[in-house]
């Protein structure tokens, strides 16, 4: 179908050409454009095999000129095949309003021409990033006077990655672009020549054709807006003037990238992150932004889907861990810790022993006196008190006279001694230790344990489709958050847990060492990433990527983050209580003795 597509295309090309082939002598100097044009085709996106948007932003694209020029380069490059086209004209994509983000070259003979492309200039017409597309303006009638004036427009629709390109004087193309930063002016949108061809090729290397306008700002100011809500990425001290001294590693991140980038930072300092919901009701630092009133803000703000519909976000910089606050397990009553030296299966085969030993006395105990003498010993009147006797380390007053009782007597005693002494030593451990019953390890341990879950409203878009956890939502203010982490913290018996970051749970700790500290569940929630926020379309977003991408792999960011906390406050709590004595002691104690 491609190849059907392309020999149609060559077929209509071919047919143009020789309908204009009689006038195109006439038009001799668009030979040296049509040149100029394909060379920047070839040598610019043919290398990278992109497709190009081939827009014919002319009121009348019949016009023999036009067709003339645009058959003559579609012809020429048509013999590439690492370069791909989508031929439209401005009354289409009046229609369409659609179209690949590529590269495009926009044919244009006035500024009315002009015009009516700008009309329809959007970001899903064309891609206004530099590191996804290009614009080439193509001027059929020389440099329009209005150049000055289209790169001003440009500019403020923040597409900056377009160059002019037309004939001038003695059959010489010219190519012109603009420099928005430059020192002492921010917004220059002067016609600058960055290129010139002749003689069949271009006097600069092509290589920089569209030159990264982003890599020097020459220290003009960029808002970043910030929140008081992110600790401990934002740290704010008032200073006696009353302005703030902002640190931490969001801080520290975006003045690396003003070192990087060479722009000067005007801090927007705001109560709170805020909240941006379906609807676009917004508030705090996302509202600023919304509003225009900074370029970026950056607060440890979370990746969201439903922000998507009415700003931009740079790429993540940092993921971390939805954790929750859970109580501390119940410290186990005196009475409990008597029973926890053993388990329960040892406890139920030490009860079937001396229930045995009773069993068999009371048998013994019916049976003629010769029996019962020979087992229990004719001089043994009270043989229950003395099996007491013998499980508590009482002294046996009297022993049986017969070998075969003393020696049934000796084991019994024996096996008390031991079960006695083990008891005894763990029973310490145990009632010296602050043993306490089991947190909860798992969301399922919670569920079974009838917890709710606390949060605040801004993190329900990443619980969609937690129907288990959304049945036992409490909402509460960001201003009830310490009240209810301390009430988590201090009451073993409160049936609830709090989502959180991890690393603000380690903050938390850490601020709090020598105080009660919070519990974290040993299962993470979820992993979020955390990014810097942007208006749609912004022009610093693609040279912000970059910069992280760098600061990412060289493990700065990282390091910035790590540096908040210490780990050694890390309290996911681990079974590290005493161990109960299990049965599988005493078969190995048995084999000992044997």
């Amino acid at each position: 179908m491609r190849l059907l597509y392309k020999l149609l295309l060559l077929m209509l090309i071919n047919l143009l050409s020789s309908q204009a082939e009689n006038s195109f002598s006439s038009l001799g100097s668009f030979k040296t454009l049509s040149n100029a044009v394909v060379k920047v085709i070839e040598d610019v996106w043919g290398d990278d095999q992109k497709s190009v948007n081939f827009i014919i932003s002319i009121n009348n694209p019949e016009n023999i000129y036009v067709s003339s020029i645009v058959s003559d380069i579609m012809l020429q490059s048509s013999l590439n095949p690492t370069v791909g086209y989508h031929v439209e004209t401005i009354e289409y994509l009046k229609i369409k309003q659609k179209l690949p983000k590529l590269s495009a070259i926009v044919v244009i003979e006035t500024f009315e021409d002009f015009t009516n492309f700008n009309k329809i200039l959007t970001s899903d017409l064309i891609s206004f990033s530099s590191y996804q597309g290009d614009i080439l303006l193509l001027f059929l009638n020389g440099e329009l006077t209005e150049l000055n004036e289209i790169f001003n427009i440009l500019w403020k629709k923040q597409v900056y990655n377009v160059n002019a390109i037309y004939e001038g004087t003695n059959e010489i193309v010219e190519v012109k672009t603009f420099f928005p930063f430059k020192v002492n002016n921010c917004s220059d949108t002067t016609p600058t020549l960055i290129n010139v061809f002749e003689n069949d090729e271009f006097k600069n290397d092509l290589e920089n054709f569209f030159p990264d306008k982003m890599k020097n700002l020459k220290k003009c100011t960029i808002r970043v807006g910030t929140s008081n809500s992110s600790i401990p990425y934002v740290f704010a001290s008032k200073l006696p003037n009353g302005t703030y001294e902002l640190s931490g590693r969001d801080i520290s991140l975006i003045r690396t990238l003003s070192e990087l980038l060479n722009f000067e930072i005007e801090f927007a300092y705001v109560g709170e992150e805020g909240h941006l919901i379906e609807n676009g009701s917004s508030s705090g630092a996302l509202k600023m932004l919304l509003e225009g009133k900074v370029d970026l803000i950056i607060s440890d703000f979370w990746l969201k889907a439903n922000r998507m519909k009415f700003i931009d976000n740079c790429i993540p910089y940092i993921s971390q861990h939805i954790a929750f606050v859970i109580p501390p397990g119940a410290e186990f009553t005196a009475f409990e810790k008597y029973f926890k030296p053993l388990d329960s299966y040892t406890w139920i085969g030490l009860s079937v022993v001396f229930m045995s030993a009773f069993l068999v006395i009371y048998i013994f105990e019916k049976l003629p006196k010769v029996h019962r003498n020979f087992l229990i010993g004719e001089n043994i009147k009270e043989p229950y008190l003395n099996v007491l006797v013998a499980v508590y380390g009482g002294s046996q007053h009297k022993l049986p006279d017969r070998n075969f009782a003393r020696s049934l007597l000796m084991v019994f005693l024996m096996f008390c001694l031991v079960m006695r002494t083990i008891y005894t030593g763990s029973l310490y451990r145990y009632l010296q230790a602050p043993i306490t019953h089991s947190e909860a390890q798992s969301i399922d341990d919670m569920l079974e344990r009838d917890f709710k879950f606390y949060t605040v409203s801004s993190i329900l878009d990443l619980l969609q489709g937690q129907d288990r956890i959304n049945k036992r939502l409490v909402l509460f203010p960001p201003d009830r958050r310490n009240e209810i982490i301390n009430e988590i913290n201090t009451n073993p018996n409160f049936k609830g847990a709090l989502f959180r970051s991890l690393t603000g749970i380690l903050y938390y700790n850490q601020l709090n060492y020598n105080k009660t500290q919070s519990m974290i569940c040993k299962e993470m929630f979820m992993m979020f990433h955390v990014v810097i926020y942007v208006p749609k379309d912004f022009y610093l977003k693609e040279a912000i990527n970059q910069k992280i991408q760098i600061l990412i792999a060289s493990g700065l960011i990282e390091f910035w983050h790590k540096s908040i906390i210490d780990q050694r406050f890390r309290r996911i709590e681990e079974d590290d209580e005493p161990e109960s004595i299990k049965l599988d002691f005493w078969s190995i104690h048995s084999q000992i003795n044997t």
